[in-house]
């Protein structure tokens, strides 16, 4: 298999019930020391690229025969951050979380923007966004988005705010929209703000299965949740995730998917993953009272950079519909490819 190299990036840290604690300290060499550990029942999230990284986060959007590339950097001071509870997931993105996009598409405000969250946005655990708000920036203008009961309000540069129901909001950023760009941006920004969730919440699954591993070079297989009914076609019933162990907290790990559904009960974000994410520069500390107070890959609890982070190497999510007699279907407005990646990581908070 051949492996890209990990960008450079920073970050914070991840969450789960207790397991163990892996702990290495200074660069890598050799195997972790493995304890038994407490873990908190909260942590501060962040995801982070250096500013001088070569590679942003490559998001590939397509709808039916239609695809976009997006190239997006976690920006600001704090990248996006927030709160994780390790049962509930992400249950916040806290204000001055910014990434900013650019894309293929020439027309409009959506060709480039920046997103700043302005309001702490509250997200459920079915990954429903319930509360906050976020402006959008492009070409000049600022495009203000606040969350309300049943979908959001749009303005632009203070103007008159329009309601859009979640469905109608998510449609704005489809093929053939008749939408202005300023409302298919703030549309891209909310994908994108989505799918930060549910990657800081795959990175969380990753450091729980990382703290879990013998460290051996056994990998370590576990199965997906199982399709009810028929699953969509040429997609296994059941499909797998393998964790393997690479040697030491530098070289990390490989994280490989094989039709992996993944769902959240009662939400409308169950996912197909497939392919592979390297997850290299792994640390964990823990205090006095052997508490974990930090889990994440290409940084420390205090912020100090070490080499690693989160790599994508073209995973593919499909989000995945019911279909009739209890089958399944992916869902062609929402089927995505990611390349590149940052650092991630959880703190106390």
């Amino acid at each position: 298999m051949r492996r890209t190299a990990a960008p450079r990036l920073r970050v914070l840290a991840l969450t789960a019930a207790s397991v163990f604690l892996v702990s290495s300290c200074g660069g890598g060499d050799g195997e972790p020391i493995i304890r038994d550990a407490a873990f908190l029942p909260v942590y501060r999230y962040e995801l982070k690229q250096d500013a001088d990284s070569p590679e942003p986060l490559e998001l590939t959007v397509t709808w039916e025969e239609s695809s976009h590339v997006f190239s997006i950097r976690f920006s600001g001071a704090t990248g996006m951050t927030g709160l994780l509870d390790r049962s509930l997931g992400v249950t916040t993105i806290a204000p001055g979380s910014e990434f900013s996009a650019e894309t293929s598409i020439e027309a409009g405000p959506i060709a480039a923007f920046r997103a700043v969250v302005s309001t702490g946005i509250d997200v459920a655990p079915t990954g429903e966004f319930s509360a906050g708000g976020w402006m959008v920036i492009a070409d000049g203008d600022t495009v203000r988005v606040d969350i309300v009961p049943g979908g959001v309000d749009v303005s632009l540069n203070d103007g008159a705010s329009l309601f859009f129901g979640w469905s109608d909001f998510n449609e704005l950023f489809a093929p053939g929209t008749a939408a202005p760009g300023w409302q298919q941006a703030a549309s891209a920004s909310f994908q994108f703000l989505r799918i930060a969730t549910l990657e800081a919440r795959m990175v969380f699954t990753a450091l729980v299965d990382a703290a879990r591993v013998s460290f051996t070079s056994t990998p370590d297989i576990q199965t997906c949740s199982a399709f009810p009914g028929g699953p969509p076609v040429g997609v296994l019933n059941q499909g797998e995730r393998v964790l393997t162990w690479l040697g030491s907290a530098d070289l990390g790990f490989n994280w490989r998917f094989t039709d992996c559904w993944m769902e959240l009960p009662g939400s409308d974000q169950d996912y197909l993953y497939q392919g592979e994410i390297a997850l290299t520069g792994w640390r964990a500390s823990n205090n006095l009272r052997n508490d974990l107070v930090f889990i994440g890959f290409g940084g420390d609890e205090y912020g100090n950079r070490v080499p690693g982070g989160v790599a994508y190497m073209a995973l593919g999510l499909a989000r995945v519909t019911p279909g009739p007699s209890g089958s399944s279907s992916l869902d062609p407005a929402a089927r995505y490819t990611v390349r590149g990646g940052y650092a991630a990581g959880f703190v106390e908070p």
